[in-house]
């Protein structure tokens, strides 16, 4: 089951996102805007992971958005919690 989408900026050949728990917007669609990767995550129920500092809109809450440090924590948390 998809927890996390990873945004267009992250490496695409990251070993941790080879796992079930994770999609790359490369494998959906590397051109969308981020109002389209952000509702696209919403309706999904995915948490967003980016580098992109100015990704946050006017339509996004912080429940689902994620930049480092963030980022870190939740890559570090999945790798003990083996997702």
């Amino acid at each position: 089951m998809k927890k996390f989408v990873i945004d267009v900026n992250p490496p695409y050949y990251f070993s941790l996102w080879n796992t079930e728990v994770f999609v790359h917007m490369r494998d959906i669609n590397d051109e969308w805007s981020d109002e389209q990767i952000w509702n696209y995550a919403k309706d999904n129920n995915l948490t967003i992971i980016t580098k992109d500092s100015d990704f946050v809109t006017a339509q996004c809450s912080l429940s689902h958005f994620v930049t480092p440090p963030f980022m870190a924590e939740i890559l570090e948390t999945t790798k003990i919690h083996g997702l």
